[in-house]
Formats: C-alpha cells, sequence, structure tokens
C-alpha cells in the first residue's frame, strides 16, 4: 500500500472511502463554477455538493445531541496559500432570532 490508509467501499457511489477518517461524506456535483476575474480568466472554481450519506464516527459524533464533537477532531484549516491553521480556543454566541 502506497499511500498508508486502508479503503472501504461506499454505499452509494463508486469512490471507496479512507477508513481513518471519522468523518466522511459520499456525495455527487450538484453544480459547478468557475469563479473569473475581472478579465474573464477562471481563477479558482466553487463546487456545490449534494451530500447522500455521510458515515460518523461514535468518538466525534454526539448521537443524542446531534452535534459534531470538535475538541475530539483535532481539525487543520487552510487560510491561503502554505497558511494552516488548527482550532483554538471554543466559545458559544447565542444567536440573535
Amino acid at each position: 500500500m502506497l499511500t498508508g490508509v486502508s479503503l472501504l467501499d461506499s454505499q452509494m457511489i463508486t469512490v471507496p472511502r479512507i477508513k481513518e477518517t471519522k468523518i466522511q461524506f459520499e456525495w455527487v456535483l450538484h453544480q459547478h463554477l468557475p469563479i473569473t476575474d475581472e478579465n474573464g480568466k477562471i481563477i479558482t472554481d466553487f463546487f456545490i455538493l449534494r451530500v447522500l450519506v455521510n458515515h460518523l464516527d461514535e468518538a466525534v459524533f454526539d448521537r443524542k445531541t446531534g452535534y459534531i464533537q470538535s475538541q475530539s477532531l483535532d481539525p487543520v484549516a487552510r487560510l491561503a496559500g502554505n497558511q494552516y491553521t488548527t482550532l483554538g480556543k471554543e466559545f458559544t454566541m447565542i444567536r440573535p432570532d
């Protein structure tokens, strides 16, 4: 195995899932929108996906509340270029109605 990951069959699509991930989505493309600059050159792409089924590890998903337990994920987010960040201090803020 070249990549060091294990594959699992998907339920609704032909592409396999990666066993070692805590959250897995099976999806199909709903819409692709190329984003252009003022000269009409495509500079990035925006994809809208339709999730057919998700697979959530019990270690990161609380079925009772229906929430992802983000502290269990140790997520990494891409900012821009080669810059990445990790999840900092979490807090709760009540949204206005």
